[in-house]
């Protein structure tokens, strides 16, 4: 469904993030989710690179059964994308709008529009977060938010990685094409927004 590659070096492959996963002890298997109706047993955890195409209602279930026993899942989305992810994350509490979040103190990515790659240093203390503080950034370029809401009570649902405070969203995906960042609307409500979620 045209995820990213794993494989890859140039700037937009996730061949670093490959290397990583392998110094951490993971083994990376590929599973070509058109045609996936279930997830291996012995899967420690699914990967979902920046789908960019629907998967099919059959691979959906499969990932739903698979978080329904307990199954662990990453998920990088990208705006202007719909796989159909972002509805299962929903159906948890993690619902990701079709928005690109806009932030002023962003990386000047060759490239990117102005505002469109948020520097991230806002970190809350998680496994995800070991090694990241204030003295290390992030960026996202490109960037989707999420908005928690935890589906029962006894859910605990985190941000571990957010905007800074000046942040708003942008519904225009067009903006990702463009050369300048997309004009601040007068109502636009600036906040820290969650980047990375757990």
């Amino acid at each position: 469904t045209g995820e990213g590659d794993l494989a890859s070096l140039r700037d937009d492959g996730y061949s670093g993030l490959a290397a990583a996963l392998a110094t951490e002890g993971y083994a990376l298997r590929p599973l070509p989710s058109a045609f996936a109706r279930e997830i291996p047993a012995d899967a420690a955890v699914v990967l979902a690179i920046a789908p960019q195409r629907a998967l099919s209602p059959d691979a959906l279930d499969a990932v739903r059964a698979w978080l329904a026993d307990g199954g662990r899942l990453v998920v990088f989305l990208e705006p202007d994308a719909h796989s159909g992810l972002e509805d299962v994350l929903a159906e948890w509490g993690l619902a990701s709008p079709d928005a690109v979040v806009v932030d002023p103190a962003s990386a000047d990515v060759a490239g990117a529009p102005p505002g469109l790659s948020p520097i991230a240093f806002n970190y809350a203390a998680h496994p995800v977060t070991r090694g990241l503080d204030r003295n290390r950034v992030t960026f996202f370029q490109g960037a989707r938010s999420f908005a928690l809401r935890k589906p029962d009570v006894d859910d605990r649902l985190m941000a571990v990685v957010t905007s800074s405070g000046e942040a708003w969203l942008s519904d225009d995906p067009t903006a990702l094409r463009g050369r300048t960042a997309p004009a601040r609307p007068a109502d636009a409500r600036a906040d820290y927004l969650p980047l990375v979620v757990a």
